[in-house]
């Protein structure tokens, strides 16, 4: 059972960090309307860096989930 768990806890925090780089806790929201255009133009690039590293953790826990599945199937 310690298999099980230990995924399920891992899956859970990569679910967790996934939504915390995809909040606006970490300036995933809009753009303020004061920027200047380059300001903006790297605000929207880490942006996309963020909401990738985002998708990663959500793929990460997804396998993470279908081990703990597979694990406790067997």
């Amino acid at each position: 059972m310690s298999v099980l768990s230990t995924l399920l806890w891992g899956g859970m925090i990569f679910l967790v960090l996934s939504v915390l780089l995809s909040s606006q806790i970490l300036g995933g929201g809009y753009a303020r309307w004061n920027m200047d255009e380059q300001a903006a133009e790297v605000y929207q690039q880490r942006k996309k860096v963020r909401m990738r590293w985002a998708l990663r953790c959500v793929l990460v826990a997804l396998i993470l989930f279908t081990a703990a599945l597979l694990v406790y199937n067997l």
